[in-house]
């Protein structure tokens, strides 16, 4: 993809988030909360693809943290931690609906609500509110969180408002620098499921990572190549027999869970969907 602008960028991560990251489904409603309105852009891409895909109706929600902060400052303590029906009422719907709950992520100016008394910013939750999370986390709609690249949030991290620059950046680690992200990401997570089927086929109880071997001056004093599953199988049949080092990765499941591979749980995309 030669010299993409921002708007080449946006509309492939919106593709990407409606046709991989939710999956959106013919007539089925879409909700999308984006954190800042400087993220407006992105969240009307998204908006165009899943309607491309067939989306029933989709319903954005822009965030405004000053509002947040406004109310921070000034309410009545002991409302701080209400949560209006309507809000409550969105999250029920999309739950009734088995709808798609897409998060476009990352606040513009994090440095907002530094003046603000910590135990009244701890007290009020809004957007992200225990319901919606509940919902998220029982499988009970499909979801997404993904970045929201804005000015604010360029400004941030580069010192200058550069948005093109930052989609530069993030392009490559979303693989939306791709000549097909969809397919890109298809073939990242094929690879993930074949080797969660290496490890379930050789029943390992731990791992044990090693990398860099760092020097007092912080240099590379040499590197231990990971195993990546081609080991001769009687150096693996030994590791396996070897007691647990400090400072590996143990398995932390009861003896009589140990047997249980991760093929026999459901997929993430099913757990999305509640099935």
């Amino acid at each position: 993809m030669a010299h993409p602008s921002t708007a080449d960028y946006e509309a492939r991560l919106a593709e990407l988030a409606i046709r991989v990251g939710v999956d959106v489904e013919p007539g089925q409603d879409v909700f999308i909360l984006v954190f800042d309105v400087e993220q407006a852009p992105l969240a009307r891409a998204i908006a165009d693809a899943a309607y491309r895909a067939g989306a029933g109706f989709v319903s954005v929600l822009y965030w405004d943290q000053h509002v947040k902060r406004s109310r921070l400052l000034h309410a009545d303590p002991e409302t701080l931690g209400e949560v209006p029906d309507w809000w409550e009422r969105h999250i029920a719907e999309c739950v009734e609906r088995r709808g798609a709950y897409i998060v476009v992520w990352g606040d513009p100016d994090p440095n907002l609500l530094a003046d603000v008394d910590p135990e009244r910013g701890g007290a009020e939750q809004m957007p992200l509110v225990a319901s919606l999370l509940a919902a998220q986390r029982g499988g009970e709609i499909a979801w997404l969180f993904m970045p929201g690249p804005c000015p604010g949030i360029a400004r941030r991290l580069l010192g200058a408002p550069d948005v093109a620059r930052l989609w530069e950046i993030i392009a490559p680690i979303v693989r939306i620098d791709a000549d097909d992200p969809v397919r890109a990401w298809d073939d990242h997570l094929n690879r993930l499921r074949e080797r969660a089927a290496l490890l379930d086929e050789r029943g390992f109880e731990a791992l044990h990572f090693a990398g860099l071997r760092h020097r007092p001056d912080g240099g590379a004093a040499g590197i231990r190549p990971l195993d990546d599953g081609r080991a001769d199988d009687r150096a693996g049949a030994a590791k396996r027999r070897q007691p647990a080092h400090r400072g590996g990765v143990h398995d932390a499941r009861p003896p009589a869970d140990r047997g249980r591979r991760t093929g026999d749980r459901p997929r993430p995309a099913d757990r999305r969907r509640g099935r």
